[in-house]
């Protein structure tokens, strides 16, 4: 009896924990792409657009990819560059151009101090599709963002 408690509970605990796993979410690029960039993939994952964004920029599906540097930044121990790419699919060509015009634009009330991410970016829109290129550095969005937004683009232009 106390094993088939014990096989139970395990049964259980697998069921609950496969279902509070969330499901993969595919890269926007490869990790080899990422690889030749001198760059690692850290994290994939799908965000939900607030209010304000629709409203704002208009219905998008947005995947994020974090990547951060192969090598440490000379003059700054144990500091890599650090992106975050997001792919914000709209529905028509004009609304991801539309987002790239308006890419600096804040919510209300948003401190661009505690999440400088909406101020440190750069971005493309090709079809229906924003390129978001984003840091929490501005350091790293002087020294490293501009090669990043050479790389997207022939990345994206092949694709």
């Amino acid at each position: 009896m106390k094993t088939l408690a014990i096989v139970c509970v395990a049964t259980l605990t697998m069921v609950v924990s496969a279902q509070d796993k969330k499901p993969d979410v595919p890269s926007i690029f490869s990790d080899n792409i990422i690889q030749s960039w001198g760059y690692r993939s850290i994290k994939s994952e799908r965000r939900e657009q607030s209010e304000w964004e629709i409203k704002h920029f208009g219905k998008a599906s947005i995947r994020l990819q974090a990547i951060k540097s192969t090598k440490e930044l000379k003059d700054w121990k144990n500091a890599y560059y650090r992106f975050r790419i997001a792919e914000e699919t709209y529905a028509t060509p004009e609304e991801a151009k539309k987002r790239i015009e308006r890419i600096r634009d804040t919510p209300p009330g948003l401190d661009t101090k505690t999440d400088p991410h909406r101020v440190l970016c750069d971005g493309l829109a090709v079809g229906r599709i924003a390129y978001i290129v984003s840091t929490d550095s501005t350091k790293f969005e002087i020294e490293a963002l501009p090669a990043v937004m050479k790389l997207l683009t022939v990345q994206v232009s092949t694709k």
